[in-house]
């Protein structure tokens, strides 16, 4: 009994530290296993796809266009309403492009804009135009709106060297959207926040030409934005084209990776949906920081905007969720506001005799201009 107590304990030591081995081994095996697992993901995750590496300038070399930074008379002239500013009101700006042959509604937009908002909260308007349309913009609006504070930017919206030499490589995606319409997504993406008139400023305001207010804004809104410590604001969440966003998801998440970026806000968006910013109140330290600067820089070089139309909504949406928290962003869901053939009914208490006269005046305005 002895020999076989012996011979079954030695057994069953054996078998125990056989078993701490398998465990072992296997446990190692798996460390192993999902190390060079993870290691293929994050090489792959820094990596394009073969579809993409094909459908974008990948190779271009970070060489950037310098900006505009002379300050005209007009820019000279808005500085010099900065230097007189109120202390209590925050420095603000609303801003539009103007089109040369869509003149006619930035005049109703504008119409809509002083009737609903500007009346009550005076803020100055910024409109940055092409040199085709800058005559009739100098000559007519600025008579036209007497009402508003009114400053005009002529820009150049011209494909970067950078993309144009490479853009015979690559077919053109989205052909329905004009070179016009991409030079557009660019300055809305990037150009603007180049410009040297909005130096100073805190806030800005996009609207596009396109854009009404629909009834009274009884609130300040840049002073709601800074009291809340907001830094964007916006109408509504649209989903934007597959065709037209080609590979851009893509290039975004391997943004992320290769600047090890951490956020939640990101990592739960899901594409294609994107801030509908043809209405966007933002703070301006958002788009003129440096971390904005690198990423919209890094999204410039692929050359995506003018290969496959990504447009400013996808870009700058990836980059409110990159650098910003949810909790920094707010929906102006109380906002009447058209854009073709989005409406947003707000607070629309159309019964009110004041907004009764509003529908009067602008109905007025209008019939006055055909």
């Amino acid at each position: 009994m002895f020999f076989v107590a012996t011979d079954m304990s030695i057994r069953c030591e054996f078998r125990s530290h056989f078993k701490r081995f398998i465990i072992l081994f296997t446990g190692c095996f798996l460390t192993y296993e999902y190390f060079l697992g993870t290691l293929g993901i994050l090489i792959q995750g820094t990596k394009f796809s073969k579809s993409c590496a094909t459908r974008l300038n990948v190779h271009a070399e970070n060489i950037t266009e310098e900006p505009e930074t002379s300050c005209d008379d007009e820019c000279h002239r808005f500085r010099n309403v900065l230097l007189n500013w109120p202390q209590d009101k925050p420095k603000a700006a609303i801003y539009y492009l103007a089109k040369g042959d869509r003149l006619q509604k930035l005049n109703s937009s504008l119409i809509y804009l002083h009737s609903s908002f500007l009346h009550e909260f005076a803020y100055p308007v910024i409109v940055f135009h092409e040199t085709d349309s800058r005559d009739l913009l100098h000559r007519t609006f600025r008579k036209e709106h007497a009402n508003i504070s009114m400053f005009f930017q002529e820009v150049q919206l011209n494909t970067p060297t950078y993309v144009n030499a490479s853009l015979d490589k690559f077919e053109i995606g989205c052909k329905r959207f004009p070179i016009g319409y991409r030079h557009m997504c660019r300055f809305h993406a990037r150009q603007v926040y180049e410009q040297p008139i909005l130096v100073g400023l805190e806030y800005v305001w996009r609207l596009d030409d396109d854009s009404l207010l629909l009834s009274v804004i009884n609130y300040d809104i840049f002073v709601f934005m800074k009291n809340h410590r907001l830094q964007y604001g916006y109408m509504t969440i649209d989903s934007d084209s597959r065709e037209c966003t080609r590979c851009f998801w893509e290039a975004a998440r391997i943004y992320k990776k290769l600047r090890q970026i951490e956020s939640q806000y990101f990592d739960k968006w899901t594409e294609p949906h994107i801030f509908y910013n043809n209405f966007e109140i933002s703070a301006l330290s958002l788009w003129k920081s440096q971390q904005y600067r690198d990423y919209v820089n890094y999204i410039d070089l692929l050359g995506g905007i003018y290969i496959h139309r990504w447009g400013d909504a996808p870009i700058k949406t990836i980059a409110v969720t990159l650098f910003l928290r949810e909790e920094d962003t707010y929906r102006f869901s109380n906002v009447s506001y058209q854009h073709q053939g989005f409406i947003n009914c707000g607070n629309r208490y159309f019964s009110s005799v004041y907004n009764i006269i509003l529908v009067f005046v602008l109905v007025s305005k209008i019939s006055q201009m055909l």
